[in-house]
């Protein structure tokens, strides 16, 4: 395979390996943002793997992930008169062979401090999180990982090798204490939201802390509540 292409995959539960697909052809990563938004984000993610690679020895990167909203393709869009910009935060997940805290000792200051670079180039937050096939292999079933692996961009790696990962994609065995925290970091989020509506006065940054805690305490309701009616469905005779 080409690794220095940009890819998307969606495993599918009965575990058929789909075809190889260029990102740039036929992937998203927003709902209805508009083609120069798209090519940035895609841009982005060219010089992300480029910087990865750059950081990490060959033998031992094994794939890059684009998560979060982008990586699902529902990515957040802000509209003024001169366009469409990215909104939410980029989260890239490496994922290196061998321990991860090694490996977190070893790349996660390099990988920082490009994230800083690149977050000026992205015009939103470029954030890195170190992981491993083998440690997603052995993790159970949770909201993050149902998430990750049922929506994102492979951006390098081999799709044959996530195959493996495809237990992760039932929502049926997520536990409910996953439902708590969500209800409880969303709440959180929007009581402090409340708090800041009270003020007298509102500058930029409280208007657009309140804007992203309604909208991340919708999707997150939204994306738990589908995950729930998956799994009754799929208990029905």
């Amino acid at each position: 395979m080409n690794h220095s292409g940009i890819l998307s995959v969606s495993i599918p539960s009965s575990g058929a390996v789909p075809p190889e697909t260029d990102l740039r052809d036929t992937s998203r990563f927003t709902l209805d943002g508009d083609s120069a938004l798209e090519r940035h984000l895609a841009h982005v993610c060219r010089r992300v793997v480029s910087g990865v690679r750059g950081i990490v020895p060959a033998d031992l990167l094994e794939a890059v992930f684009l998560g979060g909203g982008y990586g699902r393709g529902e990515g957040g869009v802000l509209r003024d008169s001169a366009g469409d910009w990215p909104y939410n935060d980029m989260e890239f997940y490496v994922a290196v062979r061998g321990n991860r805290h090694l490996n977190e000792k070893r790349y996660a200051r390099a990988l920082e401090v490009m994230g800083e670079i690149l977050t000026h180039l992205a015009d939103v937050e470029v954030e890195f999180k170190i992981t491993s096939l083998a440690e997603l292999r052995a993790q159970p079933v949770s909201m993050f990982s149902y998430d990750l692996i049922a929506g994102h961009r492979l951006l390098w790696g081999d799709i044959a090798t996530l195959v493996k990962l495809k237990h992760h994609l039932h929502p049926e065995q997520i536990p409910l204490s996953e439902a708590t925290r969500l209800l409880m970091n969303r709440g959180t989020g929007l009581l402090l939201a409340r708090v800041k509506l009270s003020a007298e006065r509102l500058t930029a940054e409280d208007a657009d802390f309140i804007r992203r805690n309604i909208a991340k305490g919708r999707a997150g309701l939204r994306r738990r509540c589908a995950h729930r009616a998956r799994a009754l469905l799929a208990q029905l005779p």
